[in-house]
């Protein structure tokens, strides 16, 4: 009864065999894949520490950074807050001394604690400030920054600690020009600058698109030119009918004559006595001539008008 007992619990082992060491493998895997960024920060700490062996903190202060970045940690950070008081950048300096106080203090390292404070103490009284205001506020969409750090509006108008050095200042805002200035802090010092009203920006009118123009809206012609409104154009019909009336007279004017000439010359003889087809010749031409009497005249009253 034992032996079979062991031989179906050995069965069972075989079979499950499979599934735990897939677990296995991604068990021991994810750690070492998690600690590619642990690595990596490990080694740029080592480098840091070097380039301060060496006395060169500017070098030093980016190590420090990426591997805070990549596996945060208190040393690292303590490390990087006196990297900052070393090269000058007091105001980040402080910011670090006050988080590594804080975070030392809620793991009960007590003794980094106290000298984290106790160096953010000494730093204090160094610090730049810069005071930024904004003399008006162009909406709520208004956004400041420093550099590339947005300053809110809770921000604007205290004096709050910088590094020293040259800082680049800018507003925007939907619908604004965005507006740009320089400001020197000097180390201990303090510095103002004030944002103007920002300037509304241009319109751009889409390719394609009507465009604004000062012309009389109804006008239909080109700048400097009179419109050619409804008036004229019943002045240019008017005219053009008048030429046309004229045009008329004349043809019959010029075909009662021939015709009067016809009858004449053949149809009639020199006692103005004629035969039927120089009557109607005679008549024909009297119709003539009273069309192109009415032409004439028409077409002269047109052509004034």
């Amino acid at each position: 009864m034992t032996a079979s007992r062991d031989v179906s619990l050995v069965r069972s082992t075989l079979r499950i065999a499979p599934i735990l060491a897939a677990l296995a493998v991604l068990t021991v895997a994810r750690p070492a894949v998690a600690s590619d960024g642990a690595a990596a920060a490990e080694v740029l700490f080592a480098e840091g520490k070097r380039f301060v062996q060496d006395g060169n903190y500017a070098a030093a202060c980016p190590k420090f950074e990426e591997s805070q970045k990549l596996d945060p940690g208190v040393g690292t950070l303590y490390r990087l807050a006196d990297c900052y008081e070393h090269v000058g950048r007091s105001a980040s300096a402080w910011a670090a001394f006050l988080e590594v106080a804080a975070a030392s203090r809620a793991t009960g390292q007590q003794a980094r604690s106290e000298d984290a404070t106790k160096r953010a103490a000494g730093l204090e009284p160094t610090l730049s400030k810069l005071t930024i205001r904004v003399t008006a506020p162009n909406g709520d969409g208004m956004v400041v920054k420093r550099g590339d750090v947005e300053v809110g509006r809770a921000q604007w108008g205290s004096a709050l600690p910088i590094d020293p050095g040259k800082v680049i200042v800018e507003a925007s805002g939907r619908g604004y020009k965005t507006w740009r200035a320089a400001v020197a802090v000097s180390p201990r010092g303090s510095a103002q600058i004030e944002i103007p009203a920002l300037e509304p920006a241009p319109v751009v009118v889409p390719t394609g698109a009507s465009q604004p123009s000062s012309v009389d809206p109804h006008a239909t012609s080109e700048p400097g030119q009179q419109p050619f409104g409804a008036q004229r154009m019943v002045a240019v019909v008017i005219g053009a009918t008048g030429i046309v009336a004229l045009g008329v007279g004349t043809v019959f004017g010029l075909v009662s004559i021939s015709k009067k000439s016809a009858a004449s010359k053949n149809h009639c003889d020199a006692s103005n006595v004629c035969d039927d087809q120089g009557l109607t010749l005679r008549h024909d031409a009297i119709k003539a001539g009273n069309f192109s009497s009415v032409g004439f005249v028409a077409g002269g009253i047109l052509a004034a008008a």
